[in-house]
């Protein structure tokens, strides 16, 4: 504000005496600095206003009601490939845009100027310039009111977004399907014994329905003896962390079921509880058990009749006798291939089940599972199949030997593929284990399945016969046109008097800890190497671990 001479002059006048004047020179100072302090402000709101616009990666518009460009902000993109904001302003969506998305616009700008509200739309344009120009990109645009008849519309580009909501939609149905197809009854329950959850494919397997039970504590819906023994496995289940298992009796619609319970931890202070119905097994247990105990009494009624009919013909008894050697001779056979398959087939169970335990125990949903994990798990069903047919054929052919498919193997690729398929049940058992075998080892003509099943045998035998801690090393050299290969271990040893045995059939180590079978393992592994024109055999001591070594020819 600027007042001149004359102004003074004449406000002098005015004002009735000198302190009138004063105060009036004070009243128009004050509403002088006001006025040029109220235009900082409003200079500093619209820098604030320009800074937060070029913080955005998104393009800005504003635009009137007819959808004709007032002004316009856009990307570091747009700024590289020459859009400038005189392109823009000036210019009509209609000119710019297809018609259907121009028109989607328009209609959105008259609903934010008829409401006041914040309008949000979607729409896809293909992409206008390389990398991969003409790829259809997903945009959303937010449109508000910034002055009369005007709209301020931020568009973001939204294809990532989209891409992986789809993708967790698609991660979504597979899980819900593979849910779907478990059968088993599914219930998450917290500490103090509320059911979080509960699902079950067919509501005849419950008492009562799903959606009954949640909020309920157990003891509300089970007989005090079963709540009890499942609130104990809850417990255990959360205090150690390890799956607990057990089995209990359950009426359902007056008919009394067997089921098969397994606990795991699935968050803080809540568990996953998975029940099967195995009444069908424990109807075959029993059935087996009663046809046992029916066979153990005909047993006996035959021997009461073959004590009565000692005065038979000798030839009659001879007959008799000979139908009980090739019966004992058939069950011998029966025995053999059964524990063969139940052996082979066992080792790579195992290592599947502690992979399937650990992703089990995984609090996060979805589990995410490497292809690695799921080429191995694949690649040893495979090769449980492929023994499965082996010994079939074998079985069809009247037990007539070992059979072999020779292939040119690099025993020191195959060895490393083994040792890492074993690496869970070497945790299992605290061991460690040191390869020192040689890749570039000159090729053997043999069966890989059946060498396989041979250093399997081997490395799990040592595990499975010495206590957890257990230091193994192999190694393996080529001498006079044999490679020939050891396994070492560093536990209790064994005399000579074993060693000199452990290769016969059915003849298990004194000092196993687990494993129910009845020795056929070694015994197969003389069998496949004698077969493929090697040897076997083992050095041992007591107390100064064993070495079990054996030699393949090297391919002519």
């Amino acid at each position: 504000m600027i007042v001149g001479h004359n102004h003074l002059q004449e406000i002098r006048a005015f004002c009735r005496d000198e302190e009138a004047y004063r105060r009036m020179l004070e009243l128009l100072t004050r509403a002088y600095l006001d006025s040029n302090e109220q235009q900082l402000i409003a200079q500093q709101n619209q820098d604030h206003y320009t800074a937060i616009l070029n913080l955005l990666p998104d393009r800005v518009f504003r635009v009137n009601r007819n959808g004709d460009g007032l002004d316009f902000k856009g990307t570091q993109e747009d700024t590289e490939h020459g859009i400038r904001r005189e392109d823009v302003v000036g210019t009509n969506l209609r000119n710019c845009l297809p018609s259907d998305i121009a028109q989607q616009i328009l209609n959105a700008i008259a609903r934010t100027l008829e409401t006041g509200t914040l309008q949000t739309i979607e729409y896809q344009l293909p992409k206008a310039w390389e990398p991969n120009v003409g790829e259809i990109r997903d945009y959303e645009v937010r449109l508000v009111v910034c002055g009369e008849n005007e709209v301020l519309a931020i568009e973001r580009d939204i294809s990532d977004r989209k891409r992986s909501e789809e993708a967790l939609r698609r991660s979504e149905a597979r899980n819900t399907a593979f849910l779907n197809a478990i059968p088993d009854l599914m219930f998450r329950i917290q500490r103090d014994g509320t059911y979080l959850d509960a699902r079950a494919n067919n509501a005849n397997d419950l008492a009562i329905s799903p959606s009954e039970m949640i909020g309920k504590n157990i003891y509300e819906v089970l007989p005090p003896d079963i709540a009890q023994q499942r609130m104990y496995y809850v417990e255990q289940a959360i205090q150690t962390g390890q799956p607990q298992q057990f089995e209990y009796q359950f009426p359902v619609h007056g008919v009394l079921r067997d089921y098969e319970a397994r606990i795991v931890v699935s968050g803080p202070n809540e568990v996953l509880a998975i029940m099967r119905d195995i009444t069908e097994r424990k109807q075959a247990e029993r059935q087996l058990a009663e046809s046992a105990t029916r066979q153990a009494e005909l047993y006996q009624q035959l021997q009461a009749l073959n004590a009565s009919l000692e005065s038979l013909v000798e030839e009659r008894t001879a007959q008799l006798q000979q139908k009980m050697v090739e019966l004992q001779e058939l069950s011998d056979l029966k025995d053999e291939f059964l524990h063969a398959v139940s052996h082979d087939l066992r080792t790579p169970m195992m290592g599947m089940r502690l992979v399937l335990q650990n992703l089990q125990q995984k609090s996060e949903d979805p589990i995410v599972i490497s292809h690695s994990v799921l080429d191995r798990m694949v690649q040893s069903l495979d090769r449980q199949l492929a023994m499965i047919r082996s010994l079939l054929e074998a079985q069809s052919s009247d037990v007539q030997g070992i059979r072999l498919s020779y292939e040119a193997v690099n025993l020191g690729e195959l060895v490393g593929v083994i040792v890492e398929d074993l690496a869970p049940i070497l945790g299992q058992y605290q061991a460690t284990l040191s390869n020192n075998v040689p890749v570039q080892l000159p090729l053997v003509l043999v069966d890989p399945d059946q060498i396989r099943r041979v250093l399997e045998n081997l490395l799990t035998n040592a595990l499975q016969h010495n206590p957890p801690g257990l230091h193994l090393t192999l190694n393996a050299w080529v001498e006079s046109k044999f490679v020939f290969f050891q396994v070492q271990d560093n536990g209790v040893g064994m005399s000579q008097e074993e060693c000199n045995s452990l290769f016969d059939r059915y003849v298990r180590g004194a000092r196993a800890r687990r494993g129910v079978g009845v020795g056929l393992g070694l015994y197969l592994c003389k069998q496949i190497i004698e077969a493929h024109g090697g040897e076997i055999g083992v050095s041992s001591l007591p107390g100064e671990g064993a070495t079990f070594w054996f030699t393949l020819p090297l391919k002519k």
